[in-house]
């Protein structure tokens, strides 16, 4: 299957999180599970496929990563 149009749609969330407001939990909380999602999606099709990550996947998820740990540490700090 041609992961092509998730990583694009992974991307875009990606580029969405320079402009999020970060001080509004309900946003924050919505970007986690929206990528989440997304990121579970990506990752599935490549483990049903039984076939190793390219090089673009492989990038695409751990950026996904990293921003979900960003994420998720703003979304701690706004429950405090």
């Amino acid at each position: 299957m041609d992961t092509t149009p998730m990583i694009a749609a992974i991307d875009h969330m990606l580029e969405e999180r320079a402009t999020l407001d970060t001080t509004d939990i309900s946003l924050v909380t919505a970007q986690i599970a929206e990528l989440e999602q997304a990121l579970d999606k990506l990752t599935s099709t490549i483990e049903q496929e039984g076939r190793e990550e390219t090089a673009r996947e492989a990038a695409v998820i751990t950026e996904a990563e990293n921003e979900l740990d960003r994420l998720n540490d703003c979304q701690e700090a706004l429950d405090e």
